[in-house]
């Protein structure tokens, strides 16, 4: 962890209100390096002790899953209601921060937030309406709204905007490959091979209405149950779109102009990554 994050999180957790938490963490960390750990399967590519070597006192966000990497260096932790886990901070506890739906019947047992955030309404209506429909960066900012915009995805409803509030002048994100051009299913770092899903992945890119109407919702009530026996079971999987990675994917150059309007410098550590191939890729 950061000797910055040290120092800040106890003040923080104290304030009472969301827009003097926000208040607080702008320029916290002014003219530093960020580094933001996505769940994409690119992320298997990098070997976990390179990563503690290379972000070791670097300022670390990760996103979901990702903290269970390298969770002793994380400042900030990510999450919004899908694909949730547990997560044992037992020896490290970093500045937590969840996104949601206004009056969401999604459950995180046991995450207890030290910020919480919701999507605005009125963006979820079709994807024309998202972040990455309307592209409409600016007026999202964490010290203009606490309101997060629908990205789709977590990236867009908080991870490109954290760093920005925290005053970074780099940016490294890790792992962000987006999806496929060619398939419905968005592949993850930790997910392994077994005839579930397989069956899964099948029916999310050849019958994705029944996927969606019948196979989730019978899923997440088995995965409700079966997290009572088992407290590592992924929990609130989210319905799948038609084509979304392709849809964000052409938003992507505008995020990036965006960044560069901020003078922050954007690059992506990934060999797989969707993201628009101006955007320079780097490894670490």
């Amino acid at each position: 962890m950061h000797i910055k994050t040290r120092l800040l999180k106890e003040k923080f957790r104290a304030l009472g209100t969301t827009e003097g938490k926000i208040k607080f963490l702008k320029n916290s960390f002014k003219n530093e390096e960020c580094f933001i750990l996505t769940a994409g399967p690119s992320i298997n590519e990098i070997e976990v002790e390179h990563l503690r070597k290379k972000l070791k006192d670097k300022l670390v966000i990760s996103v979901k899953q990702t903290y269970n990497l390298i969770p002793e260096l994380v400042d900030f932790h990510i999450i919004n209601t899908d694909n949730y886990q547990v997560y044992d901070f037992s020896d490290n506890d970093p500045i937590k921060i969840k996104i949601s739906l206004r009056n969401n019947a999604q459950k995180t047992p046991k995450y207890r937030e030290d910020l919480s955030l919701f999507v605005d309404n009125t963006k979820t209506i079709s994807k024309e309406h998202s972040l990455a429909g309307l592209m409409d960066f600016d007026n999202y900012l964490l010290d203009k709204t606490d309101l997060r915009p629908w990205g789709p995805g977590i990236m867009y409803e908080l991870g490109i905007y954290l760093p920005v509030l925290l005053g970074c002048t780099k940016v490294y994100i890790l792992g962000w490959d987006l999806g496929s051009k060619k398939v419905d299913n968005i592949k993850r770092y930790y997910e392994r091979k077994s005839f579930l899903k397989k069956t899964e992945n099948y029916l999310k890119n050849n019958h994705l209405n029944f996927y969606n109407k019948y196979f989730l919702r019978f899923n997440n009530h088995f995965n409700n149950i079966l997290f009572y026996i088992d407290n590592n079971t992924v929990l609130n999987k989210p319905i799948v779109s038609k084509n979304e990675a392709v849809f964000i994917q052409k938003s992507t150059f505008k995020m990036y102009e965006w960044f560069l309007s901020k003078n922050i410098e954007l690059f992506i550590v990934s060999s797989k990554s969707m993201l628009d191939k101006r955007i320079p890729r780097k490894k670490i």
